[in-house]
């Protein structure tokens, strides 16, 4: 759908220029749209990827482990991380055996 936009684009707008410089109007005023319809673009991508809340309280808790030093980038265990705890391949028996002191 985009693609059939910007060709209806592509083969309107020259014929519609055409008729804007027909009537006189200088062709450095076409520079003004250019430049209103970027503005307006710069503003609708700023309102559409901003950060929700969630995103920003991440980032900030983030940077503040980093100012701290309780953050390494190269760590990947975090304090609120959920760890996962592998049981051993031990028998029950020698469990008990190590329970005891006897190896």
């Amino acid at each position: 759908m985009l693609t059939a936009f910007a060709g209806f684009g592509a083969a309107v707008s020259p014929l519609v220029c055409q008729a804007i410089l027909a009537q006189g109007v200088p062709y450095y005023k076409f520079y003004w749209g250019t430049m209103v319809g970027s503005a307006l673009n710069v503003a609708l991508l700023s309102i559409s990827f901003r950060p929700t809340t969630t995103e920003f309280a991440r980032e900030r808790r983030d940077a503040e482990r980093q100012h701290s030093g309780t953050f390494s980038p190269t760590s990947t265990k975090h304090e609120d991380d959920m760890t996962l705890k592998v049981p051993d391949n031990k028998p029950p028996s020698s469990k008990l055996a190590s329970l005891r002191g006897c190896s």
